[in-house]
């Protein structure tokens, strides 16, 4: 192998999910009983309300929960299961446990809307930041967006409104509440029609 494959290589390592990883997903499998009711077992819930966390980014994971555990997010059910995760080791473990799920699957309902927010989705340059269909799956520290493909409409739809009234954090850039301050609801509901469906 020349050395510039084997820098790749060395370099792709590095950067893998599992190299990135800072729990552990075995000893997360069991501590994720607690998450299971509301995000179900492997991390696909069935309430569309309660997203999805099967192949999500665990640097993500981790960022999100500790938003609640500190107040800057809330929401009564998590700041109540938040309580009980009450160590970093326990929260990095489920993180890397659900994390190493199949990551989510949806499925199109609309197509003429899919297709709006596909187009959507490239023209604001979407995909710069959550990947190409949204999946996602090469965090760096300046950017941890999550992987949001597959994802639950109604809660994709919640969460862009959320973080448009500053309910919730958007990006380390401010890009997010700026954007989706200048789309439609129709336009907001395409993406997140677009998102499920992958």
């Amino acid at each position: 192998m020349c050395k510039c494959k084997s820098f790749i290589a060395i370099l792709l390592l590095c950067f893998s999910p599992l190299a990135l990883s800072q729990g552990d997903p075995a000893a997360g499998k069991q501590k994720s009983i607690v998450c299971s009711k509301c995000h179900g077992v492997d991390g696909n819930s069935s309430d569309h309300n309660i997203p999805k966390l099967a192949g999500q980014l665990e640097i993500y994971i981790i960022t999100a929960t500790t938003e609640f555990r500190e107040g800057i997010r809330e929401d009564p059910s998590m700041s109540n299961i938040i309580s009980v995760i009450n160590n970093d080791q326990d929260l990095e473990d489920i993180a890397a446990y659900f994390s190493l799920q199949p990551q989510m699957r949806g499925q199109q309902t609309n197509q003429q809307a899919a297709a709006e927010g596909e187009k959507l989705f490239t023209s604001e340059r979407c995909n710069y930041c959550h990947g190409d269909e949204g999946k996602r799956y090469a965090p760096f520290k300046e950017n941890i967006a999550p992987v949001i493909g597959g994802q639950h409409k109604v809660y994709l739809v919640k969460a862009m409104h959320d973080i448009a009234a500053g309910k919730r954090p958007g990006d380390v850039y401010d890009l997010m509440p700026r954007l989706l301050n200048n789309m439609s609801d129709q336009q907001i509901e395409a993406i997140a029609e677009y998102l499920s469906s992958l």
